[in-house]
């Protein structure tokens, strides 16, 4: 309940050196550590008063190292055999998806990315279609006002009609 207390009103707690040597051995191990008010007073300084017992597992999944899950009791000996197990799984499982969330946050910042790209090059197309289009209607209008009356695209020559040979070349 100790640590459900201080998250509840957002107390903070310093890490003092009893927790940095815990932290460190948990992470350099890849071990749950148990220290005890029995232990060394370098280790036992790890437990927060009221607390008897600590149980201290690195957060880890693959290489990478997450944090670590820190459980401490009031009571001695509360951490079995299948206390360890349980909490040894749930420690997998919290890493397993902090390590699903960053992938699922850089795969959103990827889409994010790509999409920014998307959409510059579909402006840059978009204006270069335009800017294609503003030529051609310019080539079409030079030729018909230099066509004047005559048919459009089209002449007539002894009694057929023959596609014109004054085409400019962008039509």
């Amino acid at each position: 309940r100790l640590g459900f207390t201080q998250f509840e009103t957002g107390t903070r707690v310093a890490l003092r050196g009893g927790d940095e040597i815990v932290i460190q051995e948990a992470i350099a191990s890849r071990q749950p550590i148990i220290v005890t008010s029995r232990d060394a007073h370098a280790r036992s300084e790890h437990l927060i008063p009221p607390s008897r017992e600590s149980i201290t597992l690195a957060l880890v999944h693959g290489s990478q190292v997450f944090g670590v899950l820190d459980v401490q009791s009031q009571h001695r000996e509360q951490f079995t055999e299948n206390t360890v197990s349980g909490l040894q799984t749930l420690g997998i499982q919290i890493a397993r998806e902090m390590a699903q969330a960053r992938r699922i946050s850089e795969l959103e910042r990827t889409v994010r990315d790509q999409e920014a790209t998307l959409d510059r090059f579909m402006t840059q197309m978009s204006e270069l279609q335009r800017r294609g289009e503003s030529v051609a209607a310019q080539g079409w209008e030079r030729y018909l006002q230099g066509r004047g009356e005559a048919g459009f695209g089209f002449d007539y020559e002894g009694g057929r009609i023959v596609a014109s040979r004054d085409l400019p070349g962008q039509i």
